[in-house]
């Protein structure tokens, strides 16, 4: 009969098309899943083999990398904004600083500056002939008041040096005359130190016949020496401050 002979050929047909799809399905190659794609229902619409589970599982791992992507680049923001940080701080102690020492450096000098400027060179006259007997180097103690302000004026400043120079005139031989200045000097620095001046800040020497202060020419005998009077002295010399009230 005709009609039982072609329905195996229909089945048969039928069969071999679902086989040739179902090898061309598997050889197909697979779409990719767009990487914008965040609703797993979308990677089973581009890609019909897909799985909603191996579909949520893709959008898993990948939210994941992205976090930790994400997490890695905002430590190193946050690394380089300490470091920044640090680096700013560290220069702005350094300029405070180095400010800092400029303000006292210029302070100092201010300070030193005003000091050297209260101070004056002082020099005092010691006459020798009211200090010391004719010829002699010892001190004679009733006439002792300018020795006494000068050894207080220097006592009230620590930063004082005193120079002491011992003179004579040109009377006698000017071996014996460099001598009787040293001893003249020694005994005057030997004063101020019995009085409250430091050793270390006094200096002596001694020069003789040496600057004369007055030359005295064409006198002889008594009216030299009473000439020659300025001659012979002892000079004090050294910087002190200012005197002002209450000094």
């Amino acid at each position: 009969m005709p009609g039982t002979r072609s329905l195996p050929v229909v089945v048969r047909i039928a069969f071999f098309s679902t086989a040739l799809a179902a090898v061309g399905c598997a050889q197909s190659p697979p779409k990719a899943v767009p990487e914008t794609s965040k609703n797993p229902t979308d990677c089973v619409a581009w890609e019909p083999r897909a799985t909603v589970e191996s579909c949520q599982l893709d959008w898993v791992l990948a939210q994941r990398d992205a976090t930790q992507k994400a997490a890695a680049a905002e430590q190193q923001r946050l690394a380089r904004e300490k470091a920044e940080a640090e680096q700013r701080a560290a220069a702005e102690q350094k300029a405070a600083e180095e400010k800092s020492a400029q303000d006292r450096a210029a302070q100092e000098a201010a300070t030193a500056a005003a000091a050297a400027a209260k101070r004056e060179p002082v020099r005092i006259y010691v006459g020798a002939d009211s200090y010391f007997a004719f010829n002699g180097a010892e001190l004679n103690s009733t006439d002792s008041r300018t020795l006494e302000n000068v050894a207080e004026r220097i006592r009230n400043d620590d930063q004082v040096a005193v120079r002491v120079v011992g003179y004579t005139d040109q009377i006698g031989s000017e071996e014996y005359n460099l001598s009787l200045s040293q001893r003249r000097a020694d005994a005057v620095k030997t004063y101020l130190i019995e009085h409250g001046v430091p050793d270390l800040a006094v200096s002596v020497e001694a020069r003789g016949e040496a600057d004369p202060i007055v030359s005295c020419e064409n006198r002889q005998g008594t009216t030299l020496i009473d000439c020659l009077q300025p001659n012979r002295r002892v000079e004090i010399e050294f910087s002190a401050l200012e005197p002002t009230e209450g000094r």
